[in-house]
């Protein structure tokens, strides 16, 4: 066990990746390729076969992630290019429209129709983890977590 962590420490020192960190937001947050050039801090990520992309569909079976531009770590690979800070878990703002309904503190989110927009959940299925706490605002619902 020992020396398992002694080996992963070593290859975080050794290996190509740069940590920061943050207070506005909290999780872990990786560099994830987005080449979509509409991808901005509060879009949720999908995964597919062909990589990671901003969510369209409702109740998205691959959602990822939310990108965040402020998280509390984040772990970059420098390696990779066109990257954006996507947490998996944790705490961040989720960009959100009524266009399935007005949106009140604690309604559960899911994805939309509108590439990386989250919708209200009216049905069972894929949705970000309910908050705890949130705050609205004019295009942004804070989530607690998800």
């Amino acid at each position: 066990m020992k020396h398992s962590a002694l080996i992963v420490f070593i290859f975080l020192l050794t290996s190509p990746i740069k940590v920061y960190a943050q207070d506005t937001s909290s999780g872990i947050a990786i560099s994830i390729p987005i080449a979509d050039e509409n991808a901005k801090d509060g879009s949720i990520i999908s995964s597919s076969a062909k990589g990671y992309a901003l969510s369209n569909l409702p109740y998205d079976q691959s959602i990822y992630g939310v990108i965040t531009e402020n998280p509390s770590v984040f772990i970059e690979n420098i390696n990779l290019s066109d990257t954006k800070p996507v947490l998996s878990q944790g705490k961040a703002s989720v960009l959100v429209s009524t266009i399935n309904g007005e949106i009140k503190v604690n309604d559960i989110i899911t994805t939309s129709t509108i590439p990386g927009v989250g919708q209200k959940s009216t049905i069972n299925g894929f949705v970000l983890e309910p908050p705890y706490k949130a705050t609205l605002r004019k295009t942004k619902i804070k989530l607690a977590r998800f």
